[in-house]
């Protein structure tokens, strides 16, 4: 059962985290690398004013996919999926340190940014298959996974990644939660904000002159989305705006 509050969707928690834990959960600064100014997945934002519900959502969500067994080999995988400029990349290393809080032995998590897939501004869905091939159907037959990163100056793929087998596995980025790695999934969670809100998020960072970049990339996630139905099949939704 779900609750529903200003927007977010939201699991019921049975032990929300005290007030000096959440400030410990706040959202990091992003990502600081060369690919990252121009990458389509890059633009996310800082903090929302919707960040307190949303981190009790994201709790909830972590203790449902503790409770739920691995369908990727050892791996229990956790897609966060939703527009670009929504939060996923704030959402998703927040799960990464609920999981490492939630298991003081030492659960190893990984996190794995879609960003670093997509083969340019008009690849998006040639990443879903790429993520499939390199990272998840490897780790659930038990074999060595990786990617090669995309080198968004040079415009072509670059060095190769391992991706070791490990207790969990996150990806972000748009994409991720598409029907083929979901099956994968231990659970998904789709991250949304409005459209003005999340246009203006990548122009004050890039400026104008990314909008046309934008636009292209937007119409590919409406049309992968109207063919995914991610949102529609995802565990928990949550609303940054």
């Amino acid at each position: 059962m779900t609750s529903q509050t200003e927007g977010v969707t939201r699991l019921p928690s049975e032990d929300p985290a005290r007030p000096a834990e959440r400030e410990a959960l706040r959202p990091p600064e992003p990502r600081d690398s060369p690919e990252s100014h121009e990458s389509p997945e890059s633009h996310e934002s800082r903090e929302s004013p919707k960040w307190p519900e949303s981190l009790q959502a994201l709790e909830s969500l972590v203790e449902l996919a503790r409770g739920r067994p691995p369908r990727a080999g050892r791996t229990r995988i956790i897609a966060v999926d939703g527009p670009s400029g929504s939060g996923k990349t704030t959402s998703a290393i927040a799960i990464v340190r609920l999981l490492e809080r939630a298991d003081p032995s030492g659960a190893t998590v990984q996190i794995i940014h879609m960003d670093d897939l997509y083969p340019g501004w008009d690849g998006l869905a040639d990443a879903v298959a790429r993520l499939q091939k390199w990272i998840i159907d490897p780790l659930a037959r038990g074999e060595p996974a990786g990617y090669r990163r995309y080198d968004w100056h040079a415009g072509r793929y670059a060095e190769w990644h391992a991706v070791p087998s490990a207790d969990w596995l996150v990806g972000e980025g748009v994409g991720c939660g598409s029907r083929g790695p979901a099956r994968r999934c231990t659970a998904v969670l789709w991250v949304e904000a409005d459209r003005s809100e999340r246009l203006r998020r990548g122009l004050a960072r890039d400026g104008e002159t990314f909008a046309p970049h934008w636009r292209r990339w937007a119409d590919q996630e409406a049309a992968l989305f109207a063919t995914e139905g991610t949102r529609e099949r995802a565990d928990l939704v949550i609303d940054t705006t």
